[in-house]
């Protein structure tokens, strides 16, 4: 992936779970039950959106991404 593209990807990640990310958002993305689990997981991380994503299984983590493109690009 090139670094710009790669860069980018990242920035849309930072500012989607700063900005945006929300349990509305969260249900939006996962269903009620899903959703309102991850919502809890990011309350509980005190919003610290590294630790969270960190924490995101694979298939987790690709919605998130794609999300956040889809939002910032």
């Amino acid at each position: 992936m090139e670094t710009s593209v790669a860069r980018k990807a990242i920035e849309n990640m930072m500012f989607y779970l700063f900005n945006k990310f929300n349990e509305n958002e969260s249900v939006f993305l996962f269903g009620k039950d899903l959703g309102t689990h991850l919502w809890n997981k990011f309350v509980i991380y005190k919003f610290d959106g590294f630790r969270f994503f960190g924490e995101c299984d694979n298939e987790t983590r690709d919605i998130l991404v794609e999300r956040a493109n889809k939002i910032y690009n």
